[in-house]
């Protein structure tokens, strides 16, 4: 896989919201994993090879910030 983008590009602490992540073949993708402890992803139905869906929750005591993550899947793995 590779990423392009997500959006929306920001999630405020102690909330779940649903992204969107663009790339290629990322319709085989497994498992998104962020670096940053607090920070949980559940995939969502509807991927497609250039479009991923998944929730994120982010901990109230998250700091604010970007935080890199990786994506898996039998075509391999990209990180952002």
């Amino acid at each position: 896989p590779t990423i392009a983008g997500v959006a929306p590009a920001a999630v405020p602490p102690g909330s779940i919201t649903r992204l969107l992540l663009s790339g290629t073949n990322l319709s085989g993708v497994n498992s998104v994993v962020f670096a940053q402890p607090g920070l949980f992803v559940t995939l969502a139905s509807g991927a497609t090879a250039t479009q991923l869906p998944f929730d994120l929750r982010v901990l109230a005591g998250v700091p604010e910030g970007a935080y890199p993550f990786t994506v898996s899947g039998p075509g391999g793995s990209a990180a952002s």
